[in-house]
């Protein structure tokens, strides 16, 4: 299942990113990487996909979220 797909109240874990690398440091730098556990806030069909992950919150868009594949 990818990130864009999880429902809101979540914990999941990052399985692994698709993407250039631009995407992979850019997620690299927020703490998102392979690996680390995030929990799904909120998950509107048409706006950025909220998570709690290593005290941060963080919006990501719908399409870097589908690129995004996690397990729970």
């Amino acid at each position: 299942m990818n990130l864009s797909e999880a429902k809101p109240g979540t914990e999941a874990c990052i399985a692994h990113i698709d993407g250039d690398i631009r995407l992979l440091t850019r997620f690299a730098s927020m703490g998102m990487s392979p690996g680390a556990s995030v929990k799904i806030v909120r998950n509107d069909r048409r706006r950025p996909v909220l998570l709690f992950g290593r005290d941060t919150l963080l919006a990501i868009s719908r399409k870097d979220a589908s690129l995004v594949e996690v397990a729970q």
